[in-house]
């Protein structure tokens, strides 16, 4: 594929990897995000900047989304002038949304001759580097392949477009939940008066140090929602889910419940597996023993 520009629109901390890596590759960019210092975080990776996503669609011959949510998604290509700028082009969609969001897109984009790819990601699987869940049509997942080869480490197609997402929001059900037992688990071991290091000291288990300390700093430099605010949004689109597949999911539920609770507890700056852990600890030190 001869692509002259690449736009990007989301300039979180996915945006910021996607601008280094269209740098890393050759690719000239066209970047836009609602807060502009984030957009000067893409000029520092040689993206143009550009005034808004119409903007970005009429100088891209392809534009990525990595914006926070589905509302976002929903906006975009409710905008005709966006779509209208990119008629017979490529939207390739990193943000991680309620599937029908990503549904909904790919017939908006069909009606004006643009072609879908919702391609959520993770950076956190065992498996090295950062890895894209690719719900779309066989052909268009062709299409966009070699891009996608430089947007990241490696990719798989999971199915139509919705498939993808739904198999990201199962994963993210995975880490919230184990994020949230670890926190449970090393504020349990420390108020019962042991070592919670002994857990990776001995046992070799993959606990975060940060949750080895009791008061550690849980600042976050992660732009955009941060790990809390993704991770409550995900676990609600997860559920949405389960309740439309009539699925069981007790666990989850209460998960959404602990980041919920969580979040309103946090700062400003702490992300999701620090907050939970804050939680706990608020817990114990309120609790009259």
């Amino acid at each position: 594929m001869d692509l002259e520009t690449i736009g990007l629109v989301g300039i979180g901390a996915i945006g910021e990897q996607f601008a280094e890596s269209l740098e890393t590759a050759g690719y000239e960019t066209v970047a836009y995000d609602t807060k502009s210092e984030r957009i000067d975080v893409a000029v520092e990776h040689g993206a143009a900047r550009a005034q808004s996503p119409t903007a970005v669609a009429e100088a891209a011959d392809v534009v990525v989304l990595a914006v926070p949510g589905s509302a976002e998604v929903e906006a975009l290509v409710e905008t005709e002038s966006f779509l209208a700028a990119l008629a017979g082009g490529l939207l390739v969609d990193a943000t991680t949304t309620r599937p029908e969001t990503g549904v909904v897109a790919a017939e908006r984009c069909a009606d004006v001759n643009v072609t879908y790819v919702a391609a959520p990601l993770t950076r956190g699987a065992p498996r090295e580097g950062t890895l894209m869940m690719v719900g779309a049509a066989a052909d268009d997942y062709e299409r966009a392949t070699p891009l996608l080869d430089d947007l990241c480490t490696a990719h798989r197609r999971i199915g139509p477009v919705g498939d993808g997402r739904r198999f990201k929001l199962a994963l993210q059900m995975r880490y919230a939940l184990r994020t949230a037992l670890d926190a449970e688990v090393t504020t349990f071991a420390r108020e019962a008066g042991v070592d919670p290091a002994i857990l990776n000291d001995f046992l070799e288990m993959d606990v975060s140090e940060r949750y080895l300390e009791a008061g550690a700093d849980y600042a976050t430099d992660n732009p955009g929602l941060g790990g809390l605010g993704i991770w409550h949004k995900d676990l609600g689109y997860a559920l949405e889910v389960a309740r439309e597949n009539d699925v069981p999911t007790p666990l989850t539920n209460a998960g959404h419940e602990l980041y919920k609770a969580g979040r309103r507890a946090a700062g400003p700056t702490e992300n999701a597996p620090e907050a939970v852990q804050y939680y706990w600890e608020r817990l114990c030190a309120d609790s009259d023993r």
